[in-house]
């Protein structure tokens, strides 16, 4: 048997223990076995890494950019996170086993080789005006930056997307209206 108990040490101060008991055999008589273990720092440094990985997934699940992990070989989903869902209105599911496919389709294989080509120059690609393709068919135009990272000792890339769908609209819109008061001055 195993238990996991909080004993006090002499000084006051709490420890946490790991205790096993086993029953053995000894010159024919039946005995039992203690064996007690400190695992106050193993179990400290537990909560300590789950407590992280609960900030950084809340982080990664609330963060209004679409957050996608590519693996650096291939380009496909290792992880995303839940405004990527909401964006491109595909389950989690078929974004990993459709990949980047499904968010750029016509043009997906351009986009992949400028990812590919600039990382392998070192850069942080950043494609602008990029047509997103939501899984009901509409489009949308997106900004991606891609950034090369190490999580937990394994290379991946970073990608952030953002609908810049409205912003292109107002920029032309602004230039429409520019170019109807410099007609209009004429």
């Amino acid at each position: 048997l195993s238990y996991e108990l909080i004993g006090c040490r002499q000084d006051g101060s709490n420890v946490t223990m790991d205790v096993s008991i086993s029953q053995v055999q000894a010159q024919g008589k039946s005995e039992f076995l203690l064996i007690m273990r400190d695992i106050t720092e193993r179990k400290l440094v537990a909560e300590a890494l789950q407590a992280s990985e609960s900030r950084f997934r809340q982080i990664f699940e609330k963060i209004d950019d679409a957050v996608i992990f590519l693996h650096p070989r291939n380009l496909s989903i290792i992880d995303l996170n839940s405004t990527t869902v909401s964006l491109f209105g595909y389950t989690p599911m078929e974004l990993v086993e459709g990949g980047l496919e499904l968010i750029f389709r016509d043009n997906c294989p351009q986009a992949i080789s400028t990812i590919k080509r600039l990382m392998l120059q070192d850069e942080t690609p950043q494609l602008e005006d990029f047509c997103g393709v939501c899984k009901d068919g509409s489009e949308f135009i997106l900004s991606m930056r891609v950034k090369r990272m190490m999580l937990q000792d394994v290379e991946i890339f970073y990608c952030t997307i953002r609908d810049i769908t409205e912003r292109v609209r107002m920029e032309a819109e602004s230039r429409e209206i520019q170019s109807k008061l410099i007609q209009a001055n004429k």
